[in-house]
């Protein structure tokens, strides 16, 4: 049994993460979203490298979206790979650490590395997985963490250098990588390094802050960070709940949950930090590595909420903070374990972890079709808004605060030929559809063009602009479109549309049609009344199949 648990662990973080990565990919679509549509162009990027973005400098984002610029159109297929590839480094980071910190033996080296990686792409952080912009929100974490495990762990100058370059990527990802320096000097203090390795970090946590801070401003609207701090009670239930948010959506709690869930974790940190010092044979450089990693999520949390203590506590469970806050589960489970490993509860902590991780598979899988859903709701109408010129101001306030600014800025995306209108069949509007593909016959395609509903635009193009939907089937691929144009009478391209609605109708109605999202929806504009046909088209193939026709209006 207990050479099973491991596996079980295991299994349910493969889960986890399987059901994460699958609503990575259905809600997928190169958009932009909020914070986005002010960081896309490439020469934009450059100019703004160290610019303020409210409290933060993204340089590091910057150039992460500058590559992926470069390489992939800024489609957001680097900044996804690189939110992936950064919390992979560090679930095996803490893999790590765990071994070193006493977990050597190979069942609890898988059971450690399938807590950590159950543990960090559990779905409680989807905004971070689900928009590009959120690479920051995991690079902090790993750089931060990887600074405490490279001081720990590399001995001499190395591990100084390692140390103070990880501090220095993590300030360059957010603004809260600026107290790494500072967390670093206490544990070169703890770990016994010679003075003048010491000092060298002192220097660093002086110069960077002074660096960063440099020509920097308050964001409005955020919190006085002295007026926070004479509000005691309120802030140190904003921390909690910060830490504590992922255990209680995990027991399907809301706030008060968080909150007591979250002072249990710091209550248990506290007791950990004591027992290190008290018992320093204890304090070895792999768990204090942990100790830190824990500790700079909770200076995070504590930052956070200097800042953000007027938005109120419900801000504090923002999925964006279930990253770090499950980081600090993570290193304070592996310290615990640790210190346990030797006695009779050795396996109290790999056991409750192994329990967390069946709920939070139980958790994922009820959960993720709901949230593919609500991202697809999000963003998908706003592409195809874009891709057809229509001004649908209701649809385009969801991937933006002030729709009215966003006319520039589509134009801008368009001539740059970045996000969605990367590709070149995104270009075909007012062109006819013969020019682009060959149209199969008739039957290679089935569905219905079911709706058309007009869109009062304020300030549109020529012509009545609509809402329109319907479903379809490729029955030669058997499977459902995924992009579809409109046309009107004289064959010409006046609207695009995109599959992502479910439709149980439509499967329970024709067997024979295996994906339940086979619904489309979409926005066209036609210069008079008359006929509008939808097809599906497939760009590499050059052909496009007709999926119904409706009069209009």
């Amino acid at each position: 049994m207990r050479r099973a648990l491991p596996l079980v662990a295991l299994a349910c973080a493969l889960i986890i993460a399987g059901l994460m990565f699958r609503a990575m990919f259905a809600v997928y679509i190169p958009m932009p979203f909020w914070d986005q549509w002010d960081h896309f162009a490439t020469r934009d990027h450059w100019a703004r490298l160290f610019e303020q973005h409210n409290e933060h400098r993204l340089v590091l984002f910057r150039l992460i979206a500058i590559v992926d610029n470069l390489l992939a159109s800024g489609t957001y297929v680097v900044q996804f790979a690189a939110t992936v590839g950064l919390q992979l480094a560090h679930v095996l980071l803490l893999a790590v650490l765990a071994a070193r910190a006493g977990l050597r033996a190979p069942g609890d080296r898988l059971w450690a590395l399938a807590i950590a990686f159950g543990y960090l792409f559990w779905r409680v952080q989807e905004e971070n997985f689900l928009w590009g912009f959120q690479s920051q929100f995991v690079g902090v974490y790993i750089c931060a963490s990887a600074g405490f495990a490279a001081l720990a762990l590399v001995p001499g100058w190395a591990g100084v250098v390692l140390g103070a370059l990880g501090a220095a990527l993590a300030a360059g990802f957010m603004s809260n990588g600026v107290m790494a320096p500072a967390m670093l000097v206490v544990q070169a203090v703890w770990l016994r390094r010679p003075p003048v390795q010491v000092l060298a970090l002192v220097l660093v946590a002086g110069a960077l802050p002074v660096a960063y801070f440099t020509g920097y401003y308050m964001p409005r609207h955020h919190a006085d960070p002295i007026q926070s701090l004479q509000r005691p009670l309120e802030l140190i239930g904003y921390v909690a709940a910060y830490l504590g948010h992922p255990v209680a959506v995990m027991l399907r709690g809301g706030e008060t949950l968080s909150v007591l869930m979250g002072l249990v974790g710091l209550t248990a940190l506290t007791v950990v930090f004591v027992a290190l010092i008290i018992r320093r044979n204890l304090a070895t450089p792999a768990r204090l590595a942990l100790l830190h990693i824990a500790g700079f999520t909770v200076a995070t949390a504590l930052l956070t909420g200097l800042g953000r203590l007027n938005f109120g506590l419900e801000q504090a469970l923002s999925s964006r903070y279930a990253t770090p806050a499950m980081v600090f589960w993570t290193a304070l489970d592996f310290l615990v374990w640790s210190l346990l490993a030797g006695g009779r509860w050795r396996l109290l902590v790999p056991l409750a972890a192994t329990g967390a991780l069946i709920l939070m598979a139980i958790n994922s899988r009820s959960a993720v079709d709901g949230t593919i859903r609500s991202w697809r709701e999000l963003r998908d109408g706003a592409a195809t808004a874009m891709l057809s010129d229509v001004r649908d101001e209701p649809v385009l306030g969801k991937v933006y605060f002030n729709p009215k600014h966003l006319p520039e800025k589509i134009a801008m995306l368009k001539a740059e030929r970045l996000a969605v209108f990367a590709e070149p069949w995104a270009h075909w509007l007012g062109r006819t559809l013969a020019e682009h593909v060959s149209v199969l016959p008739e039957g290679t395609c089935r569905g219905n063009f079911e709706r058309a509903d007009p869109v009062v635009e304020e300030a549109g193009g020529e012509g009545a602009a609509y809402r329109v939907s319907g479903w379809g089937w490729d029955e030669a691929e058997a499977r459902a479109p995924r992009w579809l144009v409109l046309t009107d009478t004289s064959g010409r391209i006046v609207g695009y549309a995109y599959t992502d609605l479910a439709r149980p109708d439509v499967r329970k109605a024709i067997p024979t049609i295996t994906d339940p999202d086979t619904g489309w929806r979409g926005h066209m504009r036609l210069t008079a009344p008359g006929a509008a046909t939808a097809y599906a088209i497939d760009p590499e193939a050059g052909t496009a199949c007709r999926v119904g026709t409706r009069k209009v209006p």
